[in-house]
């Protein structure tokens, strides 16, 4: 993985994290794109599973903004020194 400025790791848990989460993406960019190039947009392939995950949401009656919001906050608590 390339290396950014990235924030705390409090619990030194946050690359596990992103290793499920591009699990998760991996998979996918194999179902929605297939072969396509545009498997490798990453920021492409982001926003599509976001708005899929929005779609799916509705489908099933979960509050796809209030779930966004909590994960926010999970995310400044996985990210803050001192947790």
């Amino acid at each position: 993985m390339a290396a950014f400025n990235l924030p705390p790791d409090p619990d030194d848990y946050n690359d596990v994290r992103a290793e499920t989460a591009q699990q998760a993406i991996s998979a996918f960019a194999n179902a929605a794109f297939g072969d396509d190039e545009d498997r490798n947009e990453l920021d492409m392939v982001l926003s599509d599973l976001l708005c899929n995950l929005h779609h799916w949401s509705d489908r099933n009656g979960v509050d796809f903004d209030v779930r966004y919001l909590v994960s926010i906050g999970n995310y400044r608590d996985e990210t803050t020194e001192g947790m």
